[in-house]
């Protein structure tokens, strides 16, 4: 009986032996699996995260890009919005000046009117004048040929004229 113990004692501890070897290997299999799962899984995560760090420098470069223009944009409208109040200053300066310039033509305008009514008025009384000389100038000279008429008259008669 001892053999048949010792024989079932040691076909037991084969038993467990292979039980042990059939679990130390399945386990190491089920690990093995397992990490390359999880090695797998790692090289998925990897190459996500490569991927989204290339689109975080593409996007980081966007936004560098978009916030350049975008100061450069504001620099433009600051510089707009000065030349815009120069020229809104420059503007109405202009108008102002228009604006007296203008008074000053209408003012002008209306002394040339006056000056031409009165340079109208002023001939029409000089061609008057003349008209009243030539005709005054014309009785002047019958009235002396009368006077000398009669200074005639009176020499050819003997008598004395004291006006001739």
């Amino acid at each position: 009986m001892a053999s048949y113990l010792g024989r079932n004692v040691n076909l037991a501890l084969l038993v467990i032996i292979i039980g042990v070897i059939v679990a130390l290997v399945g386990t190491t299999v089920f690990f093995q699996r397992s990490l390359q799962n999880r090695t797998q899984e790692y090289q998925t995560t990897t190459g996500t995260l490569d991927e989204c760090r290339t689109a975080l420098a593409n996007y980081q470069a966007q936004y560098s890009e978009a916030t350049q223009q975008v100061n450069k944009t504001a620099q433009d409208i600051r510089k707009y919005d000065q030349l815009y109040e120069q020229r809104t200053g420059e503007l109405k300066e202009t108008q102002t000046t228009l604006e007296k310039t203008q008074t000053q033509l209408s003012f002008e305008r209306l002394q040339k009117e006056k000056f031409q009514q009165f340079y109208e008025a002023e001939r029409q009384a000089t061609y008057q004048l003349n008209a009243t000389i030539q005709s005054q100038s014309t009785k002047i000279r019958s009235l002396e040929s009368d006077i000398d008429d009669i200074c005639d008259e009176c020499h050819s008669s003997g008598g004395d004229c004291d006006t001739c």
